[in-house]
């Protein structure tokens, strides 16, 4: 669910703002969240778990070190 939440807050951002900060892979955020929302019975759990530990804390620390210093 978390990556459900995450997906559907970024793709409620304006492409014109995620283009900015091209940091992230907005997209395939975008496209996960549609995936786990709609095919979640073929998720790979290795790929999920992966995402999980590696890439949401990465998104993290990006949003407070760079986008949240220009707001």
């Amino acid at each position: 669910m978390g990556l459900i939440r995450i997906g559907g807050a970024v793709a409620k951002i304006p492409p014109p703002v995620r283009e900015r900060f091209a940091g992230q892979p907005w997209r395939q955020i975008i496209d996960m969240r549609n995936f786990a929302a709609h095919q979640y019975d073929d998720l790979d759990p290795h790929r999920v778990w992966r995402t999980l530990t590696r890439d949401v804390p990465r998104l993290r620390e990006y949003l407070n070190d760079v986008v949240v210093p220009t707001l």
